[in-house]
């Protein structure tokens, strides 16, 4: 399996429009993440992460194959015990699907559950969310793209948020790049087989952004989704 970003530490979030005329001072905090990639059935537990302090826990999770997709409260839980809401989802040669947590029970040990074989997950502890945070009108997917173009026309519908940008492949990445500013966070890909990236962007001031993605190798059959979040 490749992970790239976590053994480095947290990596800072791209900030777009921080400090600029009319942006306000962007108060989001990445405090902990972890990610993992299953291949021997399960549900298998991810490595405990503290997410003591976290007002928004954002849940990526994919699962390959038509006959697995959309495992149930079993498989895809964690710790704490809290209930996982959708933001968006899609399903082509399996579910790729952005979840979240709003005023999370948190734990110092705090562990997720990722679902039966073939199923990866990538999970973000943030500090500095609204109380209502999702903003509907920013999910977005695109099935069975090379990554470009992308989204188009994404147009935030607040200052300060927060966008996640998730994709699921059945290729052998070894890296993930984004555009408009997106910060790689997590990478966990099984050699050959499949695997989910995560990228993440804090807007100061609200600027629109047409993301794009380029893989190594050059990937042309993914799953690719896109939420936001309000900044409190």
């Amino acid at each position: 399996m490749t992970s790239i970003g976590r053994e480095s530490g947290l990596n800072t979030p791209s900030l777009i429009g921080a400090g600029g005329a009319g942006g306000p001072v962007v108060e989001w905090e990445l405090l902990s993440r972890t990610a993992l990639l299953n291949t021997t059935g399960g549900p298998v537990a991810t490595a405990p992460i503290d997410t003591t302090g976290a007002d928004l826990l954002i849940i990526c999770r994919f699962c390959i194959g038509i006959a697995t997709v959309g495992p149930g409260p079993a498989q895809w839980n964690d710790s704490a015990g809290n209930t996982w809401q959708p933001a968006v989802s899609s399903t082509n040669f399996g579910e790729l699907a952005i979840n979240y947590i709003a005023a999370p029970v948190t734990s110092v040990a705090h562990t997720f559950n990722v679902a039966e074989n073939n199923s990866a997950l990538a999970v973000l502890a943030w500090k500095g969310a609204a109380a209502s945070p999702f903003d509907t009108s920013t999910a977005f997917v695109v099935r069975n793209g090379s990554l470009q173009p992308g989204f188009s026309n994404v147009v935030p519908s607040a200052n300060n948020m927060l966008f996640v940008n998730a994709i699921a492949t059945q290729a052998a990445w070894t890296d993930l790049a984004f555009s408009s500013g997106f910060a790689l966070q997590d990478l966990a890909v099984a050699a050959g087989a499949f695997g989910i990236g995560v990228g993440t962007l804090v807007q100061g001031a609200a600027t629109p952004i047409n993301p794009t993605m380029t893989s190594t190798p050059v990937d042309t059959a993914t799953i690719n989704a896109l939420a936001g979040f309000f900044g409190g």
